[in-house]
């Protein structure tokens, strides 16, 4: 497989936690050192297949705000995510979004390269895969200025991890779309217009892959009677390559367990992209 490959290989486990890590706050709490763990009372009843009474109806002056504070509420979440397009990929992961820092796990199955693991933890990136890093997890810091953390970092990995909602408050449309059901929950679908310039604070403010986005990045978002989202989809052409994501929300407030490699396991060399 050509590096090139091989980098792209590294990147779409990455972008998966990315997406996640909007979900976060940077303004209380912290997760404890290398590991992570939680459930929220508040949320006990969230995953059922009860819908819960309705809410005010969202508007694009408050959707941000309002979806943001649900998952900070909820505390933990379970997701499923499909990628398809230039790296397809199915996966399935977990997140603790309580901390100051989003605390994050994925195994991916992606398509001709196979089974792809990442953590986020403590603002450091853990990547495991065969054809990157052997049986070793890959340590990455995406405060690095050059190689792979330099390129997890321009990806958003070291942003604020409240960002992606955050912005939403800067959508230019926001339309409700009907009521539809997401996994047994009662969800209303709207649809969300970002402008570039929003969804480029993202993915850090990196001027090259602002240049490269489409003038407007447009979400479907099913959330339900108590403000949480329960799915989210998305297409994204940048360079002539699209992107399609879907990724399903559940288990609000149900423990969670992250926890970083040993540092036995780890390693900062990764020999298949030639590090």
């Amino acid at each position: 497989m050509r590096r090139t490959s091989l980098i792209r290989l590294a990147v779409v486990p990455v972008v998966s936690l990315v997406v996640l890590t909007g979900c976060g706050s940077s303004e209380e709490g912290s997760s404890s050192g290398g590991s992570s763990s939680g459930s929220s009372s508040s949320a006990e009843d969230s995953g059922s297949g009860e819908s819960a009474e309705a809410a005010e109806p969202l508007t694009k002056g408050d959707f941000g705000d309002r979806i943001y504070a649900a998952f900070k509420d909820a505390g933990t979440l379970k997701f499923e995510i499909t990628q398809t397009g230039t790296a397809s990929s199915t996966g399935s992961g977990e997140a603790d979004i309580s901390g100051e820092q989003v605390a994050s796990k994925v195994t991916q199955e992606v398509q001709g390269a196979g089974s792809v693991e990442a953590i986020v933890l403590d603002g450091l990136f853990y990547l495991k895969s065969a054809q990157i890093s052997g049986e070793k997890w890959l340590k990455v810091d995406p405060e690095a200025k050059d190689g792979l953390g330099a390129l997890v970092g321009s990806l958003g990995g070291n942003s604020d991890p409240a960002k992606l909602l955050q912005v939403m408050n800067q959508a230019s449309e926001v339309t409700d779309e009907g009521t539809e059901e997401v996994g047994g929950v009662e969800t209303t679908k709207y649809h969300v217009v970002l402008p570039r310039e929003a969804f480029a604070e993202t993915l850090g403010d990196n001027p090259q892959i602002t240049q490269m986005l489409p003038e407007t990045v447009e979400f479907d978002m099913w959330v339900d009677g108590e403000d949480l989202v329960r799915k989210q989809a998305s297409e994204l052409t940048v360079g002539g390559q699209k992107t399609a994501s879907t990724i399903l929300y559940s288990g609000f407030g149900d423990p969670v367990e992250i926890e970083a490699p040993p540092a036995s396991q780890t390693t900062t060399k990764a020999p298949g992209l030639g590090g």
